[in-house]
């Protein structure tokens, strides 16, 4: 599915790529940025209902994260990734290759949850129907450590689900995947 942009060397830009019947994986993550804050704004995600963007693109130190966000008094951080990689189970994964960034992301969300901070890792299941989330150990066996540390500090680690018809239309499938319950008692196939 193309997008047409008014780019100086593009003309179109790749948003989706068809899975099966008129649903599509969303592939941009610009497309999953503006569809996560859409649904934010509308209060669509249920454990962020409360809450609004503040800010995009806040630093701590060194570390770019997605966005500040205010929930009632409250300020959180919260990074979102994309994880349209598919498993063979029909697993949402991350991710598909090493990320140092992702890597100091995610050691900067458990340092700031340990001072206190609210902080959230989203992962975005970026096509229809997945049956749970689970990080990628052979993408990246850093990232995998680093979500179950995430989880042991406190990070409020969460995943969503979404997809795209062919006319761009993107529809919130489930604001509450679980992660996979073979992943989290460490029976994975990539243990």
């Amino acid at each position: 599915l193309l997008k047409p942009i008014n780019g100086e060397k593009l003309r179109y830009r790749l948003v989706g790529i068809e899975f099966y019947d008129d649903r599509y994986c969303i592939v941009d993550t610009l497309t999953q940025s503006k569809a996560f804050e859409k649904a934010v704004e509308l209060g669509l995600i249920h454990f962020l209902s409360n809450c609004s963007i503040v800010r995009r693109n806040p630093k701590y130190d060194s570390v770019v994260f997605d966005y500040m966000i205010k929930c009632g008094g409250d300020y959180a951080i919260v990074e979102v990734k994309s994880a349209e990689f598919r498993g063979s189970g029909n697993e949402s994964m991350y991710p598909d290759c090493p990320s140092v960034r992702g890597r100091k992301q995610l050691m900067k969300l458990v340092e700031l949850s340990s001072l206190g901070l609210k902080t959230y890792l989203i992962f975005l299941a970026a096509f229809p129907n997945p049956r749970c989330f689970k990080p990628y150990r052979e993408g990246d066996v850093v990232i995998d450590e680093l979500v179950r540390e995430c989880i042991k500090v406190g990070v409020n680690v969460k995943v969503i689900s979404m997809f795209m018809d062919r006319r761009g239309n993107v529809y919130l499938e489930n604001t509450d995947l679980p992660l996979c319950s073979e992943w989290l008692s460490g029976n994975s196939q990539y243990y």
